[in-house]
Parts: structure tokens; sequence; C-alpha cells
């Protein structure tokens, strides 16, 4: 098994531009730190993070697949796939503590944190463990686009692969609460280490 984390929207050259998910660089090192800790030494997990401003290009489309960074992301997927592991990807971003599309019917509460997932919905018992462990009171489950390019890229290939968002203020989602949902995926990624074995 493998495990990747991504951020392709990290690159962050102040923390004031817009031009970056501004909390998905610290929430990205966190996840990859709290993954570490609890898989075991043989489970590589590799972070993948931003090299450019998303001004310049955005990582997570279609358009930039053949940039150095995208095909090292591919070829790490493809790689262990073909040496017969599973490979679990974690794309992460980080959206602004306003109402923006994540707010939805009936109550239009800014969310804590947003998972977009496949039509089908295969990892909602995930979120509400995540849920539940890290005490949330707002987090969206909803249809991931086609223009999410890295897990949709990811899954044609056969890894797993979702999308989380982390609401970017400390005072809706705290830091108390990320280190919980962190312990909660990482815990997951544990649980899928060990049905394979």
């Amino acid at each position: 098994m493998e495990v990747l984390v991504t951020v392709p929207h990290g690159f962050c050259p102040t923390r004031m531009s817009r031009e970056c998910d501004t909390r998905a660089g610290e929430s990205g090192s966190k996840l990859a730190e709290a993954l570490r800790e609890a898989l075991p030494e043989s489970v590589p997990v590799k972070l993948f993070f931003a090299n450019t401003e998303r001004k310049i290009g955005d990582l997570n489309r279609r358009a930039t697949r053949y940039t150095n960074w995208r095909i090292n992301i591919q070829n790490t997927v493809e790689k262990a796939l073909a040496e017969g592991k599973s490979v679990l990807l974690f794309d992460v971003h980080s959206f602004p503590a306003e109402c923006t599309s994540f707010c939805k019917p009936p109550h239009y509460k800014i969310p804590q944190i947003v998972l977009l997932d496949e039509n089908d919905y295969p990892h909602a018992e995930l979120m509400k463990r995540v849920k539940k462990s890290a005490s949330l009171d707002y987090a969206n489950l909803l249809r991931a686009s086609h223009r999410n390019d890295i897990t949709v890229q990811a899954r044609k290939a056969g890894a797993e692969a979702m999308l989380w968002e982390f609401n970017e203020s400390k005072n809706v989602l705290s830091e108390q609460k990320f280190r919980a949902v962190a312990h909660e995926l990482a815990q997951y990624a544990l649980d899928k280490f060990k049905a394979i074995k």
C-alpha cells in the first residue's frame, strides 16, 4: 500500500493572497504527519506540495496533467499499482470562512469541512466517522466535479482518491478539531492497510 497527499493549491506567496488555499499547505503537512504516525514504516506516505502559484496554472485541472508536478504524482500512482500495491490518495484543499458554493440548504451554514466524493458517495461512512470523532457541527458531503483532475486521473488508474476541503478559519475549524479529523483519516488508512494483509 502507498498513501499520497496532494496539495495543488498550497503554494502561497503571501497569506493574504486568494490565489491559493491558505490553509491547505498546513493541513496537508499535518495530515501526512498523522498518516506516518498511524501507519507502519513499510507504508510510504508521500506529500506532493504545489510548486507554482495557482494563477500560473491550476494544478488540479486537466490542462496541467503534463506538468512535471502532475506527471510525478501519476507516475507514483501507476508504479505502485503496477507493483500490486493499493493506492490511497488524499487531495487537500481549503476554502474561506464565508458562504461559498459549499453552503447548502436547508440552513446555509458555513461548513467546517467538505468531502468532494464520487457519484455514488463511497466515502459517506467515512464522513460520518470523521464528523462524529471530531465533533463537527457542519460537514458537507458533495459530489465532486469532473474538473477535480488529480482525483479523476488517480481513480481512472485504479487508486482510491478523495478530495477534502478544510475551512480556513480556525474559529470555524479549530486546530483541535482538525487534528481529530486528521486522526480519523489516518485510522481509515490504517484500517485499509489491515484489510489488505
